[in-house]
């Protein structure tokens, strides 16, 4: 080695050491964020509520939007009681450029922002006025946001935030672009009691352990049925029905029906499982599957697998074994053993309505026609090839005496439940490591299967006593369930893609894109809750979409909580909407404007009435006649001025490139506002004429 090489050496081995304890102690650039927080980072913004009334009632989650709404006596988080509170919201938003953005409030009661730790607004939201905006420079990266709101004394409590960029009108701040710390103490342990207290209720433990009468009007989840047994001796196989009851993980994997047999010997539990199959299959119907699905005409599996692909079941379902992995983030639900399930028509009748006999069951109804439901089944049949293995010859009079024994019409009706509830889990003194809670429950407990930490979960909940049972928060409720049906598999939603698109180009075996399905990032704020309930529930004349092949399910059960919640995190009023009442001559105007060739040729993308568009399917939007009954004008209006700011996917063209006016400057001198006003009037028009 050379000298010159060997100082080099030495120089670089005590500069190195050096140089590196000086970056340590280097200060983060504005806008950057130490690697520890921006891997603990979780979208949305903490937001710990605290009671007016008793300081220590409190609790912090997670809200998608700097928005809340609270009606009078009604409670603003189920583990806070209703009455006056606050609530301190607490995150960042990240921004690619920096610049100087307006905001402002909308709502009632007193409101407190800060950025970056310095105020940019404070005061009454009545007296700070909807025209009243403030400004703050924003930097690179991420800004600290805290948002401290106070309840009004009385009445309603509603908070929404704004902001204007320069680039984009107003328009809520995106929920993707809002992040909080997951690692505050507060949140973990908020979370741990409130995801205990959705098991609790998911798994129906208020069936047997006494919850208080006044629950029935409180956490929706608690009227949740399980499958109704009447008549299942005619849709279901025996062998099946012993299996599932055997042990029912080896049917479904993440199923939430307990093993209620874990305590027997692998001969006992065969014979027992015998034994209530026996008695189940005794439990007829007056009218048999058979003769309910006589009429159906022959199925076809090929077309039957071009449905399975369209309506996205490939999305949430798979045929390969419960016992085979899938790919953890679409935790699909096998349909190995749905052949052997079944009895004869059993599917078919299934697939035409799977909430007859459950009526809180995650599958929807899709409105299928016979030769859907039989192209359906066809396919399913052929992919579905589990064997089950052969239990004992079973006793119909054993098999209802362990039912009976085991509580199994606690959850399973039949005629009427037929024994009293068990002891409340509530009391201070219950010992909770026993039970069904107990790391290896007792023979005489079901076992639920849950795992360390969800086990811990559900102590956690029980230990603040029964009162958030009582507490209904439809915003909440919307939160649990959109991730119980799904909803994320087939539509994005704050910036995260759907399942959909994945699993179809990976799986599916037609070839062609996946269809670009609505984005459900601002659907409280977008929709009408009368129109939301018609839409969840199945009640809607026509399809809103008609040029998908993709259909919307329907969830009755869930129609009005999931509706109402969607709104209440968004902070609207179910039916809040301040839109301009009809003008007739603007009207005219809006005809004008969305006429072909000489305006903005609406017609080549939009249905308007029976007039169908020119564009290819995929290019093709909602029909004329039913946007004013759907949107909020609000929405509408920001829509218009930038759509693809509110939804980056779509191929709406943006009339108004600089916000202000468009090229059509004949009408309305092209002011743009103006212009989508007259538009407006114009649906109203065309939705009226319907």
């Amino acid at each position: 080695m050379k000298p010159s090489q060997l100082c080099l050496l030495l120089l670089c081995l005590f500069v190195s050491p050096v140089a590196a304890q000086q970056k340590q102690k280097r200060k983060l650039r504005p806008g950057r964020l130490p690697r520890e927080l921006r891997k603990a980072l979780i979208p949305g913004l903490a937001v710990a509520y605290r009671s007016g009334k008793d300081p220590h009632r409190r609790a912090t989650r997670v809200s998608r939007l700097a928005a809340l709404l609270v009606r009078h006596n009604q409670p603003p988080t189920a583990l806070v009681p209703a009455g006056p509170f606050t609530a301190t919201f607490r995150g960042y938003i990240k921004l690619k450029l920096k610049g100087k953005y307006r905001f402002h409030f909308v709502g009632r009661g007193k409101v407190d922002l800060s950025i970056n730790a310095k105020e940019v607004v404070k005061g009454d939201l009545a007296r700070l006025g909807r025209s009243n905006k403030h400004e703050a420079s924003l930097i690179r990266g991420y800004n600290r946001i805290t948002i401290r709101y106070q309840s009004p004394s009385e009445g309603d409590s509603q908070l929404r935030l704004y902001w204007t960029g320069p680039e984009f009108p107003r328009e809520p701040i995106p929920p993707s672009q809002l992040f909080t710390d997951g690692r505050y103490a507060d949140l973990v342990k908020s979370s741990a009691i409130y995801e205990g207290r959705s098991l609790f209720a998911n798994r129906q433990c208020g069936e047997c352990h006494t919850t208080p009468r006044e629950s029935a009007k409180g956490m929706p989840e608690l009227q949740r049925d399980a499958p109704n047994l009447t008549g299942i001796g005619t849709r279901l196989r025996p062998a099946w029905v012993a299996n599932w009851i055997s042990d029912p993980a080896k049917l479904r994997s993440r199923a939430t029906m307990p093993h209620v047999l874990h305590g027997l010997s692998k001969t006992q539990n065969r014979q027992m499982a015998a034994d209530i199959s026996a008695y189940l299959s005794g439990l007829k119907s007056k009218l048999s599957v058979q003769q309910r699905t006589r009429e159906l005409p022959a199925g076809d599996a090929r077309k039957g697998e071009i449905l399975f692909e369209d309506f996205g079941c490939i999305t949430c379902h798979r045929f390969t074994s419960p016992t085979e992995a899938d790919e953890e983030e679409m935790m699909r639900l096998s349909l190995h053993f749905t052949r052997v399930k079944f009895r004869t028509g059993g599917l078919q009748s299934f697939l035409r309505d799977p909430r007859a006999h459950y009526k809180f069951s995650r599958m929807p109804r899709f409105k299928l026609s016979d030769q859907e439901v039989a192209d359906l089944a066809a396919h399913i049949s052929k992919h579905s090839k589990g064997k089950l293995a052969t239990l004992a010859s079973g006793n119909a009079v054993r098999g209802k005496q362990a039912m009976e024994k085991m509580n199994c019409l606690q959850c399973h009706q039949n005629q009427k439940k037929i024994v009293a509830k068990n002891f409340s889990l509530f009391s201070k003194e219950r010992n909770l490591d026993r039970g069904c809670l107990a790391k290896k429950p007792p023979p005489q407990c079901p076992d639920y299967r849950f795992d360390e930490l969800s086990r811990q979960k559900v102590v956690a909940f029980l230990r603040t006593g029964y009162a958030s049972l009582l507490r209904r928060v439809a915003g909440e409720f919307a939160t649990r369930n959109m991730k119980q049906i799904r909803c994320t598999s087939c539509h994005n939603r704050d910036g995260q893609n759907a399942l959909f698109p994945y699993v179809l180009s990976e799986e599916g075996s037609q070839g062609h894109p996946p269809e670009a399905i609505p984005a459900l990032t601002w659907t409280g704020e977008k929709l009408h809750y009368d129109w939301m309930v018609k839409l969840f529930s199945g009640k809607l004349k026509s399809r809103t979409r008609q040029h998908l092949r993709a259909r919307m399910p329907e969830f009755p059960a869930r129609a009005k909580s999931l509706a109402y919640g969607l709104a209440q995190q968004h902070g609207f009023f179910p039916n809040e909407d301040k839109r301009p009442k009809f003008n007739k001559r603007l009207a005219g105007i809006g005809k004008a404007l969305a006429a072909m060739n000489s305006g903005m040729s609406c017609n080549r993308c939009h249905p308007v009435g029976g007039v169908q568009p020119l564009a290819p399917f995929d290019a093709r939007s909602t029909n004329f006649n039913q946007v004013s009954r759907r949107l909020r004008y609000e929405y509408y209006q920001r829509w218009m001025l930038h759509p693809q700011r509110v939804d980056p996917t779509t191929k709406m063209l943006k009339f108004a490139p600089d916000g202000k006016r468009t090229s059509l400057t004949k009408i309305l001198q092209g002011n743009a506002d103006r212009q989508f006003e007259a538009l407006w009037h114009y649906l109203l028009d065309v939705g009226r004429s319907k």
